[in-house]
């Protein structure tokens, strides 16, 4: 009877505990520090090189050809590296983001001011797809731009597709979160163009 009521008592200081915890939203970035800290290189370098400001080097296609190089050469073969997962823009990106797990997208400075975000189901599949759209300008400041969620039961063909401005001199930084039980798929195919 007396362990019975010491797990019962353990289990509700848990579950107290838990619902105290600040939740997590997509509308939330969780843009990782380094991305924050190579904007503020990368606007070091436009500078060094001559440039006034950032968006003033990608306006300038010898300058901006420079940055991506010096960016590639900031991050080395990190995750931040424009590569694998670098946003290829007007290229549709396939691929199956997994519970519990995601998938993100990060662009180098953009040389436009406008860009337009999709992402599709494009099969079966019961993850719940969290998606989050921020930008990160030369001072390393986020600003979450956009969010959707596709729920468990989105059907296939499920499109979430927006323009977005003001984002000239800015690093995208596009975040698919997938949530349901452990190995539910979210077949999907995400899509930049500028």
């Amino acid at each position: 009877m007396k362990k019975n009521l010491l797990i019962a008592t353990l289990m509700m200081a848990v579950a107290v505990s838990l619902t105290a915890l600040p939740a997590a939203f997509a509308a939330d970035c969780k843009t990782p520090g380094a991305l924050l800290d190579l904007m503020k290189k990368i606007s070091q370098e436009c500078k060094n090189d001559g440039g006034t400001d950032l968006k003033n080097c990608v306006e300038d296609p010898s300058k901006y050809a420079k940055l991506v190089r010096a960016w590639n050469s900031f991050v080395g073969n990190g995750p931040l590296h424009i590569g694998p997962r670098q946003i290829e823009f007007g290229v549709a990106q396939r691929g199956n983001l997994v519970a519990p797990g995601d998938r993100r997208f990060i662009s180098e400075p953009l040389d436009k001011d406008s860009v337009t975000i999709s992402v599709k189901k494009t099969g079966e599949g019961k993850a719940i797809c969290e998606l989050s759209i921020c930008k990160v300008d030369a001072n390393g400041v986020v600003t979450n731009i956009g969010s959707f969620t596709f729920p468990s039961d989105a059907p296939v063909g499920k499109e979430f597709s927006q323009t977005f401005t003001g984002v000239k001199a800015c690093a995208l930084d596009v975040l698919l979160n997938g949530k349901g039980g452990i190995g539910a798929r979210f077949p999907m195919e995400f899509k930049a163009t500028k």
